[in-house]
């Protein structure tokens, strides 16, 4: 088998077809980083040469490095890909309306997953939050039950110790009790302009 070094491109087609489930020719180009053309080519060069293999259908093809794991996939697939066969052999009407509803199915079971994985996080969370209550904690005893709050008790003054209060301070630093008749400088100084006028 022709080997490739692992910094060309083709090595790099490699290295990422290398996982389970493939690549596209879409995740291709975003893997490895280089024009869709130059990827398609040395794709097709590749499998024509036997170091990739493909399954899949026409349009929706994906490439793997390890037959293993091509055979895996396409015996996983093969329900869908028999179906779009099927479609295809079908006249142009009746194939778009196939088309839609193999969509429209995808769509649903994508959404059928999407709640189910929703579901199964909010049951997490709320065993996580079960799980970190104090069951203990007189507040969750009165909210569960519904019992009065517990009474807070006077404080405990020993008979040796003396009560000391101490009253409450005003600051007098900055206090100004004016004298009868005393105005401020801008009023005194109104008043003066205003007699000044009035001459």
């Amino acid at each position: 088998m022709k080997t490739y070094s692992q910094f060309s491109i083709p090595g790099r087609i490699l290295r990422a077809c290398a996982t389970p489930q493939g690549m596209s020719l879409v995740e291709l180009y975003a893997a490895i980083g280089c024009g869709r053309s130059t990827a398609r080519s040395r794709v097709i060069e590749m499998r024509d040469a036997g170091v990739l293999y493909s399954a899949g259908w026409r349009g929706a093809l994906r490439y793997f490095s390890n037959p293993v794991h091509c055979e895996a996939w396409a015996a996983a697939n093969a329900a869908e890909i028999a179906a779009v066969a099927a479609e295809r052999a079908l006249p142009a009407a009746e194939r778009e309306r196939a088309k839609r509803e193999r969509a429209q199915a995808q769509r649903r079971a994508k959404v059928e997953q999407r709640k189910a994985e929703e579901a199964a996080e909010a049951a997490r969370r709320q065993a996580v939050r079960m799980a970190t209550a104090n069951p203990a904690s007189p507040w969750r005893r009165t909210r569960s039950r519904s019992l009065p709050p517990l009474p807070i008790p006077g404080a405990n003054v020993p008979a040796h110790v003396r009560v000391q209060v101490i009253p409450h301070c005003v600051d007098q630093r900055f206090t100004f009790t004016p004298p009868p008749g005393w105005v401020g400088q801008i009023t005194a100084d109104w008043l003066a302009r205003r007699q000044e006028g009035g001459k």
